[in-house]
């Protein structure tokens, strides 16, 4: 019976680490990109924040880090607000246009991540 727990709860964490840090496959790191457009939305929750911005009159989908680690670098919500110009940059999804995965933002004269 303790065998049978524990291999149910290594699977439960297994498929849910897996699934949460799946990030690798699904975006090319080989292929960077640097968006500069003016937000649209701001979902600031986890497991990771998502912002939808404008380029040049298309919508695009980014995906930045966890709200905590944002929070504790500086980067308040307030800052993503609709209207506020950002910078990004990070790796293309694979499949998925106008999908990225951003490893940094400036917004304002403030810059968070790697380049």
């Amino acid at each position: 019976m303790k065998t049978l727990l524990k291999i149910t709860l290594f699977l439960g964490v297994a498929s849910v680490l897996y699934g949460h840090h799946g990030l690798g496959g699904n975006y090319d790191s080989q292929q960077r990109v640097t968006l500069k457009g003016v937000v649209k939305e701001c979902m600031f929750a986890n497991p990771h924040v998502v912002v939808k911005i404008e380029v040049d009159g298309k919508l695009w989908e980014v995906t930045i880090a966890a709200p905590g680690p944002l929070r504790a670098a500086g980067l308040a919500e307030e800052v993503l607000k609709p209207g506020a110009e950002a910078t990004f940059w990070g790796s293309v999804h694979k499949t998925k246009p106008n999908d990225m995965y951003a490893s940094g933002i400036t917004v304002g004269t403030a810059t968070f991540g790697n380049r």
